[in-house]
């Protein structure tokens, strides 16, 4: 298998892909030591031919690769199929490898294509499908904005002041990661923001009193910055922060989310769903807590699927039972 190394073989390669209905598509790439992540190879089949574009040739130009990538007339297909489509965002280089494992990613992807597609046909989900796609073709999903950084973060703070250092903060890293094209961690790790967040230290001395700071990193060039973030988050007007959901525990917590999860394990198991897909345990923890939670499980399909159902059950309009040893949902009178 020998890659395709010019853009002359890599046009015409994508010409002949061009006129087929899908093609399969696949990449590799590495991003440990970049913020954006950097593409090895590219692997495409169509239902006649695979083939292997080597990222890295000496002037090849990826143009028409990506102009394959953005026509409607050709169905794209992925499997796990946001990082790949993130390379279609950012141009980069790393030598790649492992060609005949490359490859066979796309050909047995063409296969599962044309099964999938015929079963989500037959059992009337093509529109499913279409809904899950809305959130990869979206531009918004890849576009992430340093402002909002702060949203990824698992630290959990209590006081405005917190959140607003903690905004601040984490918005300087996305933006120093951004332009110096290096990990996130790589600048500042997410423990040391909330530490931060939660000391505010409007010096160099107390920033470095911070046991979570590497020793020294308050004398780099970063540490004047974090000081001034940390001033810029203290200064902010409390009325201006984004307001921080915090959904209030039902009476009966725990155990309405046990019943969901059997509910959820039930409708997974009836309508061959991975359960995952459907619901995820943090969506029941929020359903459980309010009944008009912004989470997926409520919401186009998942909700004709389970979401009515989750609710009514909460709201003691449906009941399981045990029926030839399956749980079965009963509706009330």
């Amino acid at each position: 298998m020998q890659p395709i190394t010019t853009t002359k073989k890599l046009a015409d390669a994508c010409a002949g892909m061009a006129r087929h209905p899908f093609v399969t598509v696949d990449t590799e790439f590495l991003r440990e030591s970049t913020y954006y992540p950097r593409l090895c190879v590219a692997q495409m089949a169509s239902s006649e031919e695979a083939l292997v574009i080597d990222a890295l040739a000496e002037g090849i130009d990826f143009a028409p690769f990506f102009a394959l990538m953005a026509n409607e007339n050709v169905i794209k297909v992925f499997h796990a199929a946001r990082q790949d489509i993130e390379i279609c965002w950012h141009e980069a280089g790393i030598i790649p490898s492992q060609l005949a494992y490359a490859i066979s990613d796309v050909t047995h992807l063409r296969d599962v294509y044309l099964k999938l597609s015929a079963d989500l046909e037959k059992r009337g989900r093509t529109e499913w499908m279409r809904e899950e796609m809305k959130v990869l073709t979206s531009p918004a999903t890849y576009r992430f904005e340093p402002e909002h950084a702060w949203e990824r973060l698992k630290t959990r703070v209590r006081k405005p002041k917190e959140l607003a250092v903690l905004i601040e903060v984490a918005t300087w890293r996305e933006r120093e990661a951004q332009e110096r094209d290096v990990p996130r961690g790589r600048v500042l790790k997410d423990d040391v923001i909330g530490d931060i967040a939660v000391q505010a230290p409007i010096t160099i001395e107390r920033l470095a009193a911070l046991r979570s700071l590497p020793r020294g990193f308050e004398r780099s060039k970063w540490g004047e910055a974090i000081v001034e973030a940390v001033r810029r988050g203290l200064a902010c007007d409390p009325k201006t922060l984004p307001r921080l959901e915090r959904p209030k525990p039902p009476l009966n917590g725990q155990a309405t989310v046990e019943l969901l999860k059997v509910l959820l394990r039930m409708t997974a198991e009836r309508h061959g769903v991975a359960a995952k897909v459907i619901a995820t345990v943090d969506d029941l923890d929020r359903i459980a807590a309010d009944d008009h939670a912004d989470v997926p499980a409520l919401s186009g399909w998942r909700r004709e699927l389970f979401g009515n159902k989750a609710l009514a059950l909460k709201q003691g309009r449906l009941s399981l039972a045990i029926e030839k040893g399956r749980v079965v949902a009963l509706e009330r009178e």
